[in-house]
């Protein structure tokens, strides 16, 4: 009986400085301030970029205030101000954003602050911009900042873990090496763990962000080069194919010029790059589709080589003048006798007219595409997009082009339902 009080009182004890350790849990105390970081921007002499946060120690349950200031210690006046990109890995996403975009001589600029959430629970994290300013001059120049190190804490599980610690110092002095062991055995697997997941997940925005950096430039040639050429010579295929009010094409000839060059312009794409490249493999194969779709057609209509023909004699600087001297060449004069004939087709599911529907879908895919990398962190709105169901347009029926043309009526509508998602995301983000 004894005994079994000595162990009650031994348990109560226990209990009691198990107690003691969860109510006054030791540690080191934190040191909090706030943080700014200043750099100069490159090539601009008298001009800074300020980074400034209100805390280095974000706890569970608190926001982050983060803003960006630019002075100009010139006479000149600075300008325009852009922000290209904005990482804020460990926090819900928000862009920054400045009243104005001038900064004045002797003047600074400040943006918005933000009051950043955490949806890490813990790890060390820096916030960074990149960001264009032109300068008097009109030159654009371009630089980077990051914030200084930003720690989020759960203060829960850094209570439990302080606790674990102390209690298996505990443990160990009562001569208790198995649970000893077994705890330390726990805690470090458990932070180990967090370790390993704090390296991936850094390792993976470096990763991402090397990437994006490679990519963008690349993009930005195809666009500025083919895609948006390409969109176009669309536009104006649509525009010379549209009829009066007899019905009939004002100009055949200029619709044929316009339909050649756009021929050149995506054999030129294919020449030099071998394929399309989007952001959104959808859109890449939709693309791709209605493009085989139309070379089909094209080629039954035209024939290959009075296509190739035609094209040999074309630059990216011909222009539809060129197409008209007289006399034509041999080659012009045979693809505009054919065009002729295909315009002229009575069949209304095999004429030029029956193509249109494909030229529409390739004119909003490439433009939205060419676009939509540069949405978020340079235009700040999302681009144009006006597609229809996919039953809603017109498609030729040639047995040459009739698998083509399948695989289009079954991609134009999911692809459309991504994009509007897409859409709805972006409003909701900003």
């Amino acid at each position: 009986m004894k005994a079994l009080w000595w162990w009650v009182l031994a348990g109560c004890v226990l209990a009691a400085v198990l107690f003691g350790l969860w109510v006054f849990p030791a540690g080191d105390k934190d040191i909090q301030g706030a943080t700014s970081v200043t750099a100069s921007v490159p090539g601009m002499k008298g001009v800074s970029v300020t980074l400034g946060t209100n805390k280095r120690i974000v706890q569970k349950g608190e926001t982050l205030d983060f803003s960006m200031r630019i002075d100009n210690a010139t006479d000149a006046t600075t300008g325009p101000v852009a922000i290209v990109s904005t990482l804020e890995p460990g926090f819900q996403y928000q862009a920054l954003v400045f009243d104005q975009t001038i900064v004045a001589g002797r003047g600074s600029l400040q943006s918005h602050p933000l009051a950043l959430t955490p949806y890490a629970d813990q790890g060390v994290f820096l916030l960074s911009v990149s960001y264009a300013i032109k300068d008097s001059a009109g030159n654009s120049h371009r630089g980077a900042i990051s914030s200084g190190k930003i720690e989020l804490k759960d203060p829960d599980k850094l209570r439990w873990q302080v606790f674990g610690r102390r209690a298996v110092s505990l443990f160990k002095d009562l001569t208790l090496p198995l649970v000893v062991a077994f705890l330390g055995f726990w805690f470090q697997s458990q932070q180990a763990r967090r370790d390993e997941e704090s390296r991936n997940k850094a390792s993976e925005e470096s990763r991402r962000e090397e990437i994006w950096k490679t990519i963008l430039p690349n993009f930005y040639l195809l666009s500025e080069k083919h895609y948006q050429p390409i969109v176009r010579s669309l536009r104006l295929v649509e525009k010379h194919s549209q009829v009066d009010q007899g019905g009939a094409i004002p100009s055949v000839e200029r619709l044929c010029f316009e339909f050649v060059f756009l021929l050149f312009r995506m054999d030129l794409l294919r020449q030099t790059h071998g394929q399309i490249f989007f952001k959104s493999r959808n859109g890449e194969r939709l693309v791709s589709g209605a493009w085989l779709a139309l070379i089909q057609g094209s080629e039954l209509a035209l024939e290959r080589g009075c296509i190739d023909a035609a094209m040999r004699e074309m630059t990216t600087k011909t222009v539809y003048q060129d197409f008209m001297v007289q006399p034509r060449s041999m080659a012009w004069s045979q693809i505009l006798q054919k065009f002729q004939l295909w315009v002229g087709l009575k069949d209304a599911k095999k004429n030029f007219a029956s193509y249109l529907g494909l030229i529409a879908i390739l004119k909003i895919v490439f433009r939205f595409e060419a676009n939509q990398p540069f949405d978020r962190d340079w235009y700040g709105e999302p681009p144009e997009f006006e597609m229809l169901d996919g039953d809603r347009y017109i498609y030729p029926e040639e047995d040459v082009c009739n698998d083509a043309v399948a695989k289009v009526r079954e991609q134009v509508t999911p692809y459309r339902e991504g994009v509007l998602a897409y859409l709805r995301s972006f409003r909701k983000d900003a």
